[in-house]
């Protein structure tokens, strides 16, 4: 019988595979900003009842971890996400997501103390080849594709790492609920003075029924649930088998996107297919692990 953290871990890789296309569509209609806080309200309003008994407080998003938790690693993730998916295909964002267990497991080092071994490098090298060749071929020949919109989405994939291990680091203890919610509340203090000046900016837009339905979507399922899933997997899974399954994200995105009308080029598939290969490998099981070499710190059980 499949454990529960690990369908948390599936439900919530399965979930984000399909928030490119819905978030990019929603961009027609909405500025980023305005995107990212209008979902932040939908999934802060739909957990509040059940955060509030599991004893959120709202003095808990005011605290320092928590503006770090939710400034730098949601509010401006989620920002560059949609900023980003302006300017970048979705197919192409979603495998450009692929570097988020690589860039997890390098971050590992000067925040969690974790090792630097030949095994990780190899893979950081292959997969940043990928990315390489996503850019170079996919992107560069995708109208939908710009530079500015794969260096947004680029931010938006560090931004993301950043906050999956600064969680860990200092927000572990908390419950997968409790923490979720502190950190929508902490982003929606960065994000709600964006959306205000965007929509003075650009005008107040009108929702059609059919973008209200994918802003629920994007909020009780995209963050509430899916961030619930991923915070409370992470607690109960090692990160390399985390991010074994983080690589079907980019896979689905794609899925997802071609199903929609989104053309899938060689160089797209290519670098997937690299950037799966380097993730693969960062996340195996050495069998002799202490014939190993370490690079940079200690080796450790990741």
């Amino acid at each position: 019988m499949i454990r529960k953290p690990y369908i948390a871990l599936i439900f919530a890789i399965t979930i984000w595979a399909s928030l490119f296309i819905i978030s990019k569509s929603s961009l027609t209609q909405l500025t980023p900003a305005i995107l990212a806080a209008t979902r932040l309200m939908v999934a802060f309003f739909v957990l509040l009842p059940i955060a509030m008994k599991k004893g959120f407080q709202f003095k808990m998003m005011f605290s320092k971890e928590a503006l770090i938790y939710g400034t730098l690693g949601y509010s401006l993730h989620l920002y560059f996400f949609n900023a980003g998916l302006v300017y970048c295909a979705a197919n192409i964002a979603s495998m450009l997501y692929g570097l988020v267990p690589m860039l997890i497991i390098v971050l590992s080092y000067p925040m969690l103390n974790q090792a630097i071994t030949i095994r990780k490098t190899m893979a950081a090298l292959i997969s940043s080849g990928g990315v390489a060749v996503i850019f170079l071929g996919g992107a560069g020949a995708n109208q939908q594709t710009t530079f500015l919109g794969v260096m947004m989405t680029l931010i938006s994939v560090l931004l993301w790492a950043f906050c999956s291990i600064y969680s860990i680091k200092e927000m572990k203890e908390l419950d997968s609920i409790v923490q979720t919610q502190i950190m929508f509340g902490a982003a929606l203090i960065t994000l709600a003075p964006m959306a205000v000046f965007e929509g003075i900016m650009s005008g107040i837009p009108e929702m059609m029924p059919g973008g209200i339905l994918k802003l629920l979507y994007l909020g009780a399922f995209g963050s509430a649930g899916g961030i619930i899933c991923w915070n409370y997997a992470t607690k109960h899974i090692d990160t390399g088998t985390a991010g074994i399954a983080y690589n079907f994200l980019p896979a689905l995105g794609v899925i997802f996107a071609a199903f929609l009308g989104e053309s899938i080029g060689s160089s797209q598939i290519i670098g997937l297919l690299l950037i799966s290969i380097g993730l693969m490998i960062m996340a195996s099981k050495n069998e002799n692990r202490e014939k190993m070499p370490v690079v940079i710190g200690r080796e450790s059980n990741d």
